[in-house]
C-alpha cells in the first residue's frame, strides 16, 4: 500500500538554493538570480544571471511565506540530492524555514549551496488530510481499470492575433480570414463545458508577442501602453492556459522585454533548451506540471518546452553572450526520461517550437537543426504528444514512429495566427496503480464564424483602442498611390521607398569613415502583397502594412561577385520558364525547390544597381546585365556597402554571402520606425527607379 501511494502521489519540485537569497522557489520555476552551485541538481529548477528574483508559482503560491489560498494541501517532505557532510539530514549551517500555510507548518531546508527536492503530496492521496476517509484511498488503489478521456487543446504561432482585427486596414477580418484568440476562446469554453474543465488542458507553442501593430505598440513602449498588461498575457490568463512555450520571435525585442512579459503570465513560460551562456542552466522553466483529475483520480502531465536554435542566428545581437539555445533533440533526450523516471509524470507532452525538415539557415551555418520535430519523435522514447509549430503549416495530425519503442507519436500543428486550435483526444486507463495512455487522434477547430469571448474582449479592450489610436496617426501626405500587389515581379515605388530609406540611413552612418566612398546597395523583400500607401493622408498603419516585420537595419561589405551570387540565389524564387511559355505571377513566384517553398520574405530585391533576371536560364545563371546606375558593368572585385535587415544578416533564407561578410553598420534601429521618421521629415514622394526587370524569350516582363 505504501509503495503504491508513493508512486501515485508525488509531484516533485526540485529547488535550487542561492547564496544570499532568502526565498525558496518552486521546481520547474526558479527565476533569474537563483545562483545555485551544481553540486546537486539545480539545472532542473533553472538558473541564470539575469538578476531578477523569483515570483509566486501558480498552484503553490509564494513559498517564501504562507501558501496562497487554493494551494494543494498535504505533507511536504524533503531530501538532499547532493552529497553533503552529515548525510541526508543536511549540512552544518543549513537554515530551515517553517511555512505555516503548508500542512500546518513543515520545514524546508535553505542552505547556501545545496539543492533539494520537495515532494508534494496532494490531499486525495494523503490519509492525514483525505476528505471522505481512508475508504476512498483504498478504492483508488483497488478498483479495476477504468477508461477516462483527456482533451489537449493547443495553439501555436499566434503572432499577436488576440482579436479578429486587421490593424493595417483598421477593420475586422471577414469570412475565412477571421481569426483571433477571442474567437478561439469560445471554442475552448464550449469544449470545457461539454467535457468538464478537469479533463481539458490548454497549451500554446510560442511565437506569441510579435507579428502585428498591437505587439509592436507594446514592444516599443509607445505612449498609451504604460501601466497596461501586455494584451497577449491578459488573453492567455483569462483563457486559462496551463503552459506557454517560447518561440524564436519571443526574443525579437530582447531578454528584458521577454522577462517582463513572463512576469505578467499566469502560466509558466517554458524553455528547456534556453540556457545561461555561462552556467549552461535553464533560464526559463524547463517544464510545467499540470494536474488533472479524471473520474476522481489524479493524473500528472509533464509539459516540456523546446524552441528552435535558429533564434541564435536571427537574434544573435539580442542573445549572444547572455543565453544559448541548444540542440532540441539533445535537450529532449535529456529531459523526457527525467520527467518519466525522476518526476514520475503519467504523461509527457512536448511543446516543440519547430516543424519538420525544412530550414531557412544559410547553407554553411554551423547550428543545430532548425526544424527537428520528426527527429525528436523518432529518437526520444517516452513522449505521448508533440505540439509543433514555427513553420505555419495547418497539419493537425501526423504520426511518427519512435524507433526505440515502435510506438507511434502524434505530432499536432494548429493553424497559425489564432485561426484555429487542435483538439487531441487521449484515452487514459487507470489500473489502480498507474495510468496507461493512448493517444487517439487530433482534430482542427477553426475560428471563422465563432462569436468572440467577452472575457478576452474585456481583457484587451484598452490595449486594442490605444493601439488603434496610435496606428491611425497621420505622418505624411502621398501624391500618389503606392501598391505592393505586383512588387514581387516588377520594380515598384512602394519597395523603392523602403530601399531609399535603408540606403540613405546607411550612407549617412558611414559618412566620414573608412567606407564613406563605397556605393550603397539596398536589399529588401516584398513582405506584403496587399499593402497600399494611399494617395493623400498616410498613417502609421499604412507604413506598417508596407513593412510587416520587426526587423532592424544593418549593412555589410560585399564584392561584385558576392552581390551577383546573392542575386542568383534570390532568383530561385521564380519558376523555370521554358521558351515560348507565358509568365504567370500567380503560379511562377514563391515556388518550391528541393521540397521547400521559397516565401516572399526570402526573395531579395536589390536597389542601387541595375540588373535583369532571365527566367529562361537555369538557376544560378539568371542574373544578366548587372551594372552600376551609370551603366558601367559590375566587376567581381568591385565593393559595395549593402543595407539589409538583421534577419538577412544572419544568412536566413540560405544567403551565405551576407552571413560571412564584414559588418559595416548595425545600430539595431527598427526599419519600420525609420520609414515613419522619414515620412514625417521628407514625405514619401520617392521617384520610382526601374532598376531591375524579368526577361524571357528575349523580351522584358
Amino acid at each position: 500500500m505504501t509503495e503504491s501511494v508513493e508512486k501515485m502521489d508525488l509531484v516533485v519540485a526540485p529547488l535550487a538554493f542561492a547564496r544570499h537569497h532568502k526565498r525558496v522557489v518552486h521546481p520547474a520555476a526558479v527565476r533569474r538570480g537563483e545562483h545555485a552551485r551544481n553540486d546537486g541538481d539545480p539545472e532542473v529548477a533553472g538558473h541564470a544571471s539575469q538578476g531578477r528574483g523569483p515570483r509566486p508559482v501558480k498552484g503553490l503560491g509564494d513559498l517564501s511565506g504562507r501558501a496562497k489560498e487554493g494551494t494543494h494541501g498535504g505533507l511536504w517532505t524533503h531530501h538532499h540530492i547532493g552529497s553533503a557532510p552529515g548525510g541526508p539530514a543536511g549540512r552544518v549551517g543549513d537554515q530551515c524555514q517553517i511555512f505555516p500555510g503548508i500542512d500546518g507548518g513543515k520545514e524546508l531546508c535553505q542552505g547556501e549551496t545545496h539543492a533539494s527536492t520537495v515532494i508534494v503530496r496532494h490531499p486525495v492521496h494523503n490519509p492525514a488530510v483525505l476528505t471522505g476517509g481512508g475508504d476512498r484511498l483504498a478504492a483508488t488503489l483497488t478498483e479495476g481499470a477504468q477508461m477516462s478521456r483527456l482533451t489537449l487543446l493547443a495553439t501555436t504561432d499566434v503572432h499577436g492575433a488576440v482579436l479578429n482585427w486587421d490593424y493595417y486596414r483598421d477593420q475586422p477580418r471577414t469570412g475565412d480570414a477571421e481569426a483571433g484568440l477571442a474567437q478561439v476562446a469560445s471554442i475552448i469554453e464550449r469544449i470545457r463545458a461539454e467535457r468538464g474543465a478537469e479533463s481539458v488542458m490548454l497549451v500554446d507553442n510560442g511565437d506569441t508577442i510579435q507579428g502585428n501593430p498591437l505587439c509592436t505598440f507594446f514592444a516599443r513602449h509607445e505612449p498609451g501602453s504604460e501601466n497596461l498588461v501586455h494584451p497577449l498575457a491578459a488573453a492567455f490568463n483569462v483563457m486559462g492556459y496551463d503552459a506557454v512555450n517560447i518561440g524564436n520571435h519571443e526574443f525579437n525585442y530582447g531578454l528584458d522585454f521577454l522577462f517582463s512579459f513572463e512576469q505578467q503570465l499566469d502560466p509558466l513560460l517554458l524553455g528547456a533548451n534556453v540556457v545561461d551562456s555561462d552556467s549552461g542552466l535553464p533560464v526559463f522553466p524547463a517544464f510545467a506540471s499540470v494536474i488533472r483529475h479524471l473520474d476522481g483520480r489524479e493524473i500528472r502531465i509533464g509539459v516540456l518546452g523546446l524552441t528552435t536554435p535558429g533564434a541564435m542566428i536571427w537574434d544573435r545581437q539580442q542573445l549572444a553572450g547572455k543565453v544559448d539555445v541548444t540542440d532540441m533533440v539533445a535537450a529532449a533526450s535529456h529531459w523526457v526520461p527525467r520527467l518519466r523516471e525522476e518526476f514520475l509524470f503519467d504523461m509527457v507532452v512536448v511543446l516543440c517550437h519547430a516543424g519538420i525538415g525544412q530550414t531557412t539557415y544559410a547553407t554553411n551555418v554551423d547550428a543545430p537543426a532548425e526544424n527537428p520535430a520528426r527527429e525528436i519523435a523518432e529518437q526520444v522514447p517516452g513522449i505521448d504528444v508533440m505540439v509543433i509549430g514555427h513553420t505555419h503549416r495547418d497539419e493537425p495530425e501526423q504520426w511518427v514512429t519512435c524507433r526505440a519503442t515502435g510506438r507511434p507519436v502524434l505530432l499536432t500543428q494548429p493553424k497559425a495566427h489564432a485561426a484555429g486550435i487542435t483538439e487531441t483526444i487521449i484515452e487514459a486507463e487507470h489500473d489502480g496503480d498507474s495510468w496507461r495512455i493512448e493517444v487517439l487522434d487530433a482534430t482542427p477547430r477553426y475560428a471563422p464564424g465563432e462569436s468572440p469571448d467577452s472575457r478576452v474582449l474585456d481583457a484587451v479592450a484598452e490595449a486594442h483602442e490605444a493601439t488603434r489610436a496610435h496606428v491611425n496617426r497621420q505622418v505624411a501626405v502621398s501624391p500618389r498611390e503606392l501598391s505592393t500587389s505586383d512588387s514581387r515581379w516588377r520594380a515598384t515605388g512602394a519597395i523603392d521607398f523602403i530601399q531609399r530609406v535603408q540606403a540613405t540611413t546607411v550612407a549617412e552612418a558611414l559618412a566620414g569613415g573608412q567606407y564613406a566612398s563605397l556605393p550603397v546597395i539596398s536589399l529588401t523583400a516584398p513582405t506584403s502583397r496587399t499593402a497600399v500607401i494611399p494617395r493623400g493622408p498616410v498613417s502609421i498603419r499604412d507604413l506598417a502594412s508596407l513593412y510587416v516585420f520587426d526587423n532592424t537595419l544593418a549593412a555589410v561589405l560585399l564584392t561584385g561577385a558576392e552581390l551577383r551570387a546573392h542575386l542568383e540565389h534570390a532568383a530561385r524564387y521564380y519558376a523555370d520558364l521554358p521558351q515560348g511559355q507565358r509568365f504567370d505571377p500567380a503560379t511562377m513566384t514563391s515556388v518550391e525547390r528541393d521540397g521547400q517553398t521559397i516565401w516572399d520574405y526570402q526573395y531579395d530585391i536589390a536597389w542601387g544597381v541595375d540588373y535583369e533576371i532571365n527566367l529562361n536560364e537555369p538557376v544560378g545563371m539568371r542574373i544578366t546585365d548587372l551594372r552600376h546606375p551609370g551603366g558601367e558593368p559590375v566587376a567581381d572585385a568591385d565593393q559595395f556597402a549593402v543595407a539589409l535587415n538583421h534577419y538577412r544578416l544572419s544568412g536566413a533564407g540560405g544567403y551565405r554571402q551576407v552571413a560571412n561578410a564584414p559588418v559595416l553598420y548595425n545600430d539595431m534601429v527598427d526599419i519600420r520606425q525609420l520609414l515613419i521618421d522619414w515620412a514625417l521629415a521628407h514625405g514619401i514622394d520617392i521617384p520610382e527607379a526601374q532598376n531591375w526587370r524579368l526577361v524571357h524569350d528575349r523580351s522584358s516582363q
